[in-house]
């Protein structure tokens, strides 16, 4: 409805073009084949699979902090699949299995901190691999408003960062955790998971887990290559296209009886959230008439920020935009966040000598963690949701903490890194 009624603005000749320019985004292509790729993981099981693996080694026996680190990690790792909902309903269960079999009951701290914490973990999670929805629909804000100045970013330099800065996220929440939220962890001391196997991967499992590092031979690999030829072929392959060739190499495999382990239309109808796809669609191209000179909104916020950024460094602009980003996801969406802050954020930029990519890379982290409201992400409404377990009062304190880790993240690690990599 938002694009049909911008078609009447006067911004574009009309309807046709806004539906032409918000479909037609390179953004939203590379979402699209993601978002069927993605499908091949989950259909897979290969999430799950890597869940129960992590959290059946036996060095968790007897070490109760090593369990709930066990279980983030699972969440995490598996998050970068793509199968954010699928880690997060695993590891709950995980966790809900622990709360049986030791007496935790709802109300206790170590349930509130592991079940806001697995939520956390895959948001963080989610936002490492370069060629993931959310990191793609970030940069894509950046490109669609600096007209040509910025087209692309490097993958293995984002993966870098986004792992350093990930992990350090991580650190700090189960720092803060340990010494602020202190839950009783006693009656961890002599638990064993019983739900860990080692159950080899099946066939379709291998060609999920094989699919995996060929895509990221495809997106990473040749960012390390010297060769000006081979960089060139691969740049002109592009992300979309790579996607479709590991999509259709899948979809190509056969196994005994000649029946597809997958099929394309199974992959797009299990996939495709085509709810996200408008959103995130509808976003790009507002976000881009919102920050367009005739709009006037960068310029408004411009002068009443001006005051505030007289002599401001490229450090404290970051820190700013942090702050601002983490109200915004958290109390109103997390789309609206990388939205509207990364067309201004590259705006406030230009101005005091900040690099736009390194503060897109900060932005992305930081508008994914929207825990507090229902509202704000699909990840909070689905932890809100979790009534059984938790309430909405009882999210808010481990919400804030996650929050606050992020900060304390970017702020020491995040910041300085980005601007040494972008």
């Amino acid at each position: 409805i938002a694009l049909i009624l911008f078609g009447f603005t006067g911004y574009f000749d009309n309807v046709t073009a806004v539906f032409a320019s918000a479909m037609g985004n390179g953004t939203i292509q590379i979402i699209l084949w993601m978002l069927v790729y993605s499908s091949i993981m989950i259909s897979s099981g290969l999430g799950e699979h890597i869940a129960n693996r992590i959290v059946s080694f036996k060095l968790l026996r007897g070490r109760p902090w090593a369990i709930t680190i066990a279980i983030m990690a699972a969440a995490y790792f598996t998050s970068m699949t793509g199968a954010i909902f699928a880690a997060i309903i695993i590891c709950w269960n995980f966790v809900y299995l622990i709360a049986e079999k030791v007496g935790y009951e709802k109300g206790d701290r170590w349930i509130k901190m592991m079940l806001v914490g697995v939520a956390f973990s895959t948001c963080v999670g989610v936002m490492t691999l370069p060629f993931q929805t959310s990191v793609v629909a970030t940069f894509g804000y950046l490109f669609a408003v600096s007209d040509g100045a910025y087209t692309s970013y490097d993958y293995l330099t984002y993966l870098i960062f986004a792992l350093i800065l990930g992990l350090t996220i991580m650190c700090v929440y189960l720092l803060l955790c340990r010494f602020v939220v202190r839950p009783d962890m006693g009656k961890l001391k002599g638990f064993e998971m019983p739900l860990g196997h080692r159950d080899p991967l099946d066939a379709k499992q291998k060609i999920a887990a094989w699919s995996l590092v060929g895509l990221l031979a495809i997106t990473v690999v040749p960012g390390c290559i010297p060769n000006d030829t081979v960089r060139a072929l691969f740049s002109t392959l592009g992300l979309p296209a790579s996607i479709l060739l590991v999509i259709g190499v899948v979809i190509f495999l056969r196994d005994r009886e000649g029946k597809p382990f997958f099929t394309f239309k199974e992959l797009a109808n299990a996939g495709i959230y085509w709810d996200m796809v408008f959103m995130i669609a509808a976003a790009i191209t507002l976000g881009l008439a919102l920050s367009s000179e005739q709009a006037g909104l960068s310029a408004t916020l411009l002068n009443l920020l001006s005051p505030m950024l007289a002599g401001a460094t490229p450090y404290a602009l970051a820190l700013g935009i942090a702050v601002v980003g983490l109200i915004i996801t958290n109390v109103i969406n997390n789309s609206v966040c990388g939205a509207v802050l990364v067309p201004l954020s590259f705006s406030l930029s230009l101005s005091v000598g900040a690099s736009p990519l390194a503060l897109a890379a900060i932005l992305g982290f930081i508008s994914d963690i929207g825990l507090l409201m229902p509202s704000a992400s699909p990840t909070g409404a689905l932890l809100a949701a979790n009534t059984e377990w938790i309430t909405t009062k009882e999210i808010v304190p481990q919400a804030l903490i996650c929050a606050f880790s992020t900060f304390a993240a970017v702020a020491v690690v995040g910041i300085p890194l980005a601007y040494a990599m972008f």
